[in-house]
Protein backbone atom coordinates (compact mmCIF):
# COMPACT_ATOMS: atom_id res chain seq x y z
CA UNK A 1 0.00 0.00 0.00
CA UNK A 2 1.43 3.37 -0.95
CA UNK A 3 0.89 6.68 0.84
CA UNK A 4 -1.82 7.99 -1.51
CA UNK A 5 -3.81 4.78 -1.16
CA UNK A 6 -3.48 4.82 2.63
CA UNK A 7 -4.76 8.41 2.88
CA UNK A 8 -7.38 8.26 0.10
CA UNK A 9 -10.30 8.67 2.53
CA UNK A 10 -8.58 11.06 4.95
CA UNK A 11 -10.40 14.31 5.66
CA UNK A 12 -8.66 17.42 4.45
CA UNK A 13 -11.37 19.92 5.38
CA UNK A 14 -10.47 20.11 9.09
CA UNK A 15 -7.49 22.10 10.30
CA UNK A 16 -7.38 21.08 13.96
CA UNK A 17 -8.40 22.79 17.18
CA UNK A 18 -5.15 24.77 17.57
CA UNK A 19 -4.67 25.74 13.93
CA UNK A 20 -2.85 29.05 13.62
CA UNK A 21 -0.70 28.51 16.70
CA UNK A 22 2.99 29.06 15.93
CA UNK A 23 5.41 26.62 17.55
CA UNK A 24 9.19 26.73 17.41
CA UNK A 25 10.78 23.42 18.37
CA UNK A 26 14.43 22.90 19.28
CA UNK A 27 14.48 19.42 20.79
CA UNK A 28 16.27 16.12 20.61
CA UNK A 29 15.11 12.58 21.25
CA UNK A 30 12.51 11.98 23.93
CA UNK A 31 9.65 14.05 25.28
CA UNK A 32 10.40 17.24 23.33
CA UNK A 33 9.86 15.91 19.80
CA UNK A 34 6.73 14.03 20.88
CA UNK A 35 5.30 17.11 22.60
CA UNK A 36 5.70 19.19 19.45
CA UNK A 37 4.39 16.27 17.36
CA UNK A 38 1.12 16.28 19.30
CA UNK A 39 0.83 20.05 18.86
CA UNK A 40 1.32 19.57 15.11
CA UNK A 41 -1.24 16.75 15.06
CA UNK A 42 -3.79 19.15 16.53
CA UNK A 43 -3.10 21.73 13.83
CA UNK A 44 -0.30 23.95 15.12
CA UNK A 45 2.29 25.20 12.65
CA UNK A 46 5.45 23.58 14.04
CA UNK A 47 8.93 24.51 12.83
CA UNK A 48 11.52 21.99 14.00
CA UNK A 49 15.06 23.35 14.29
CA UNK A 50 17.85 20.79 13.83
CA UNK A 51 21.60 21.07 13.69
CA UNK A 52 23.11 20.68 10.23
CA UNK A 53 23.22 16.94 9.60
CA UNK A 54 20.03 16.37 11.58
CA UNK A 55 19.34 15.00 15.02
CA UNK A 56 20.33 11.54 16.23
CA UNK A 57 16.88 10.01 15.76
CA UNK A 58 17.34 10.31 11.98
CA UNK A 59 19.94 7.54 12.22
CA UNK A 60 18.15 5.13 14.59
CA UNK A 61 16.91 1.82 13.19
CA UNK A 62 14.54 0.38 12.22
CA UNK A 63 14.29 2.19 8.91
CA UNK A 64 11.17 2.43 6.79
CA UNK A 65 11.18 0.02 3.86
CA UNK A 66 11.89 1.27 0.36
CA UNK A 67 13.31 4.64 1.44
CA UNK A 68 16.46 6.07 -0.06
CA UNK A 69 18.15 7.64 1.79
CA UNK A 70 16.96 5.51 4.72
CA UNK A 71 14.24 7.11 6.87
CA UNK A 72 14.16 6.15 10.52
CA UNK A 73 10.76 4.97 11.71
CA UNK A 74 11.20 6.77 15.04
CA UNK A 75 12.12 10.01 13.32
CA UNK A 76 9.24 9.75 10.84
CA UNK A 77 6.79 9.35 13.72
CA UNK A 78 7.82 12.43 15.70
CA UNK A 79 8.43 14.75 12.73
CA UNK A 80 5.06 14.22 11.05
CA UNK A 81 3.11 17.38 10.29
CA UNK A 82 6.15 19.60 10.97
CA UNK A 83 8.26 21.90 8.87
CA UNK A 84 12.00 21.75 9.49
CA UNK A 85 14.92 24.13 9.46
CA UNK A 86 18.63 23.39 9.66
CA UNK A 87 20.22 25.89 12.02
CA UNK A 88 23.43 25.73 14.04
CA UNK A 89 22.50 27.10 17.45
CA UNK A 90 26.16 26.96 18.50
CA UNK A 91 26.91 29.99 16.33
CA UNK A 92 25.98 33.63 16.92
CA UNK A 93 24.26 33.76 13.52
CA UNK A 94 22.20 30.65 14.30
CA UNK A 95 21.22 32.01 17.70
CA UNK A 96 20.16 35.31 16.14
CA UNK A 97 17.88 33.56 13.63
CA UNK A 98 16.44 31.36 16.40
CA UNK A 99 15.68 34.36 18.61
CA UNK A 100 13.92 36.15 15.74
CA UNK A 101 11.79 33.05 15.13
CA UNK A 102 11.10 32.67 18.86
CA UNK A 103 9.90 36.27 19.08
CA UNK A 104 7.13 35.45 16.59
CA UNK A 105 6.19 32.08 18.11
CA UNK A 106 3.32 31.40 20.45
CA UNK A 107 5.13 28.40 21.92
CA UNK A 108 8.80 27.46 22.15
CA UNK A 109 9.52 23.81 22.94
CA UNK A 110 13.08 22.87 23.87
CA UNK A 111 14.62 20.09 25.90
CA UNK A 112 18.33 20.79 25.97
CA UNK A 113 20.13 20.38 29.27
CA UNK A 114 21.10 23.76 30.67
CA UNK A 115 24.75 22.78 30.36
CA UNK A 116 24.35 22.31 26.59
CA UNK A 117 22.18 25.31 25.82
CA UNK A 118 23.79 28.45 24.49
CA UNK A 119 20.59 30.40 25.19
CA UNK A 120 18.95 30.83 28.56
CA UNK A 121 15.18 30.59 29.09
CA UNK A 122 14.94 34.35 29.37
CA UNK A 123 16.33 34.63 25.83
CA UNK A 124 13.50 32.80 24.08
CA UNK A 125 10.64 32.53 26.56
CA UNK A 126 7.49 34.05 25.02
CA UNK A 127 6.18 36.92 27.14
CA UNK A 128 9.08 36.38 29.54
CA UNK A 129 7.39 33.41 31.22
CA UNK A 130 9.47 30.97 33.23
CA UNK A 131 9.96 27.50 31.81
CA UNK A 132 7.71 24.78 33.19
CA UNK A 133 10.75 22.72 34.17
CA UNK A 134 14.41 23.41 33.38
CA UNK A 135 15.61 21.20 30.55
CA UNK A 136 12.07 20.13 29.57
CA UNK A 137 10.13 23.31 29.01
CA UNK A 138 7.10 24.53 27.18
CA UNK A 139 6.70 28.26 26.97
CA UNK A 140 3.44 29.94 26.03
CA UNK A 141 2.59 33.44 24.94
CA UNK A 142 -0.90 34.68 24.21
CA UNK A 143 -1.33 36.18 20.74
CA UNK A 144 -1.81 39.68 22.19
CA UNK A 145 1.87 39.59 23.18
CA UNK A 146 3.18 38.70 19.72
CA UNK A 147 5.69 41.16 18.33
Amino acid sequence: MDKSEFYREARTDLTGPIAGLRVLEATTTGAGPMCACLLADFGADVIKVELPGGEDSRRLPPFLPNTNPPVSGAHAIVTRNKRSLSLDLRTAEGQDVFLKLAAKADIVVENFAESHSQLGPEDHSPAGRDPVQPGQSLRWRHRSHRA
